[in-house]
């Protein structure tokens, strides 16, 4: 069962950051300004197959449904809106677990690929593990850029899995041709990519180090954008055969239908690097499980709040509008089970 749409506080944006540019930029640039801590977490480590292994940092509270979160590109476990979700998610009473997507948060030397957009694998493993060790009765999925994508798609490859209660997407890219062709046009959002590309090019780097044979990282001479780089190294790395098949398989869009659990999906009109056009489809469509939140301003992982939001049903704690959101619909869910 979805929560009414009522349930959910408007979104009223700083009145110095409507701009979609300002929005994201100052979002992302308050990410170093957030000292949020969550209480003390431990280093969890899980094995994905034999040549790779990923880090989370985790909070188990006894008995306690369990928050997945994963992060956005170059991005990481200890990354602001991670911490600060993480927070309000345990003073909900939650448990929840931070996944650094493989490479991510000082775990480059524990695998020999890379990362993508459309990687399910890990997100998957991870909720299997919780179940299985009985940390969790439940298990809710929630990411943010791309890791909004991945759990989204990993909701459509899961449908009805016993102990998946609910999923929460923060600006998804759910159609990764039309995302890679956006951050492509444009002055500012050519400095998105290219700040992308830099953490990217990094990487291959340090692997083509480690794994003399298997990157070439002359080939990053050829690199100019993300389209060329998924091309380059993606496609090759995970059997894909360009760029545009990985983009076709990596997408969650195809996936909305399939997803057999509550599903709150929030994307603002004018995020420039996330075409809002795909939106409109599944939209349009009527998905029963998924509700869209789409406000008309907010950037991309934006959503700064003027002043922290309030209905009859829910006051927010601060001003990081979406990441309420995530708690407030996890937590919605939790108390819709014993009425």
């Amino acid at each position: 069962m979805l929560p009414p749409p009522e349930v959910f506080p408007e979104f009223e944006p700083h009145p110095a950051l409507r701009h979609p540019h300002v929005m994201t930029i100052a979002s992302a640039l308050s990410e170093h300004l957030r000292f949020v801590r969550p209480p003390r977490s431990e280093r969890w480590t899980l094995e994905i197959d034999p040549e790779t292994t990923v880090l989370a940092r985790a909070n188990w509270r006894l008995g306690a449904p369990c928050l997945v979160l994963a992060h956005g590109l170059t991005g990481q476990a200890s990354t602001g809106y991670m911490r600060a979700t993480a927070k309000k998610a345990w003073d909900a009473g939650f448990s929840v677990v931070r996944l650094n997507a493989r490479n991510c948060g000082g775990s480059a030397e524990l695998t020999s690929t890379l990362y993508h957009t459309g990687l399910t694998d890990d997100v998957k493993v991870v909720f299997a593990r919780i179940l299985g060790e009985r940390r969790a009765p439940r298990v809710y999925l929630a990411g943010f850029s791309m890791g909004a994508n991945v759990v989204l798609k990993a909701a459509g490859e899961l449908g009805a899995a016993e102990g998946l209660a609910g999923v929460c997407a923060i600006s998804p890219p759910i159609e990764l041709a039309q995302a890679s062709s956006a951050i492509d046009r444009g002055l500012v959002n050519a400095v998105y990519q290219e700040s992308f590309l830099r953490s990217l090019r990094a990487l291959v780097a340090e692997k083509a180090r480690a794994h003399p044979g298997r990157y070439d990282p002359r080939d990053l001479a050829e690199v100019r954008s993300l389209r060329d780089f998924d091309d380059r190294f993606i496609a090759p790395c995970f059997g894909f055969r360009d760029a545009d098949d990985y983009y076709a398989r990596g997408s969650a869009g195809p996936w909305l239908p399939k997803i057999r659990v509550p599903t709150l999906v929030v994307h603002a009109r004018d995020d420039s690097i996330i075409p809002f056009r795909p939106f409109e489809h599944w939209i349009a469509a009527g998905l029963p499980n998924v509700r869209f939140l789409t406000p008309a301003r907010g950037g991309h992982v934006g959503f700064v709040s003027a002043r922290p939001a309030r209905n009859e049903h829910w006051r927010d704690a601060d001003l990081g509008w979406a990441e309420n959101r995530i708690v407030q619909f996890v937590a919605w869910l939790e108390r819709a089970r014993t009425r």
